[in-house]
């Protein structure tokens, strides 16, 4: 099966994160290059059991008589591991990484709880909190494949921080774990979005879970607590579709300011939210969430948290820590390097609505840049830019593995496209000589527009 889904990558592998880095002359991630053992170590954890993904599958199959029992059981085997909430679904082509084939039919899904208290313990407890649940997952997901695949005599592949090729929230919805919030996070009924997961692809026969709809996309489009807290204004107020869902997606690059070129760690839009304090009835975490906002008044409203330190790269040099490191192991013999045909179908249509309706403009370096405007069924406005020396007609046909982002981090683009149907949903960056960098991605009702506004 393969994949439709591009997932931004973690550290240096992301391609935005290294033009932001860029812009500000900065080389490395403030965020990731202070020294922080016990953080350093759960990532050193999930690392070490990536060859650990897969294994050999016992020769003979269990006899499966009753796929619910069978489902109940691996949600019982989860929980035992550590699993705070276990769901299971059909595998599709949209949870998986664009152009990778995955040859399984499901997928697992498993949450880890990250503890909510620790939000009153300052910036380097929350974010070992939530590196702890990640390096749990870890375990789970890797511990669980193994026994689909020794004790149960089916294919299973675990799928964590140390390397990945699944699309998290539409999984989540599938498999009923919530729905998605204003913040870009899903959000659980009673864990809000203080979660961290793991998954499983197998071809085990498994009971399917069903999403579960609990009023959270109206809630959020009145709520405004995780917008108007978050100290980067990147929460957005207008929204795109994907298959009836309302996404608003985070303007990353206001995000990055707050959340990796400093050394602490934010997670604001997480812990005022109200589904972790509120509105799944607990008490004690309401008395918290009270107890935070104090905190958060004597920081002041809307500021970062923690010590507003931007660490140099003369700093980082003499710690010996060069360039960041955090990222993900990735196969390249299964990451595809050829731009996948959606990519250029899109790439190739919002070129050919700037060629025929973009209007040109020069900067004062001469550099060329083409706009074009329309509206969306909402009646939200439809931009798409194009700048570089001439007008493209598609955008370069081979991608550059991730793996390979981090050797030339600051990388000089000649081709930049941006459709933003309101919010940035394409951002693609090439050169003559260079392969295609995506630097956003988001699938939507957008993309069957984008087409017919090409005729």
């Amino acid at each position: 099966m393969i994949g439709k889904s591009w997932i931004r990558e973690q550290g240096m592998q992301d391609a935005l994160l290294c033009a932001s880095l860029r812009e500000r002359d900065m080389t490395n991630v403030p965020l990731w290059q202070r020294k922080f053992p016990a953080r350093d170590a759960m990532m050193a954890h999930w690392d070490s059991l990536t060859p650990m993904r897969d294994g050999p599958v016992a020769p003979a199959k269990s006899k499966i008589t009753d796929p619910q029992e069978l489902s109940d059981l691996i949600k019982k085997k989860a929980a035992e591991l550590g699993a705070s909430d276990t769901g299971m679904t059909a595998l599709k082509p949209e949870f998986i990484e664009i152009g990778v084939d995955l040859p399984h039919e499901n997928v697992i899904a498993v949450i880890v709880y990250e503890d909510y208290a620790k939000a009153l313990e300052g910036p380097d407890e929350v974010d070992l909190e939530a590196m702890t649940a990640y390096a749990k997952c870890a375990d789970i997901s890797t511990d669980l494949a193994k026994y689909i695949r020794e004790e149960l005599g089916y294919p299973a592949l675990a799928h964590h921080n140390g390397s990945f090729q699944i699309q998290a929230i539409p999984v989540f919805q599938e498999v009923g774990f919530g729905e998605l919030g204003r913040h870009g996070s899903l959000i659980h009924p009673e864990l809000g979005a203080n979660f961290r997961p793991g998954f499983i692809t197998t071809d085990l026969p498994v009971t399917y879970d069903t999403p579960r709809s609990f009023g959270i996309q109206d809630y959020c489009s009145t709520c405004n607590l995780c917008r108007n807290n978050c100290p980067g204004d990147a929460i957005p107020d207008d929204h795109i579709i994907t298959d009836g869902v309302k996404r608003w997606l985070t303007d990353i690059e206001k995000c990055y300011p707050i959340s990796r070129f400093r050394e602490s760690y934010c997670h604001i839009c997480i812990d005022v939210c109200p589904y972790i304090w509120k509105e799944n009835g607990d008490t004690e975490r309401r008395s918290m969430f009270k107890d935070y906002m104090k905190i958060r008044k004597e920081e002041g409203y809307k500021t970062p948290k923690g010590p507003d330190t931007h660490p140099s790269t003369k700093a980082a040099e003499q710690h010996g820590l060069g360039l960041d490191a955090s990222h993900r192991t990735i196969d390249a013999g299964s990451h595809p390097t050829g731009t996948s045909p959606d990519l250029l179908n899109l790439s190739a249509a919002a070129l050919a609505v700037l060629a025929r309706d973009g209007r040109k403009s020069e900067d004062e370096s001469g550099k060329s840049t083409w706009r074009a405007t329309a509206e969306t069924p909402e009646g939200l406005p439809f931009h798409i830019s194009f700048t570089g020396p001439d007008l493209q007609e598609s955008a370069a046909d081979q991608m550059i593995l991730p793996s390979d982002i981090p050797n030339n981090p600051h990388w000089q683009e000649t081709y930049h496209l941006s459709v933003a149907p309101p919010n940035v949903a394409m951002e693609l960056t090439w050169g003559p000589e260079d392969p295609l960098r995506i630097l956003n991605f988001s699938r939507g009702d957008w993309e069957a527009q984008l087409l017919e506004m090409a005729g």
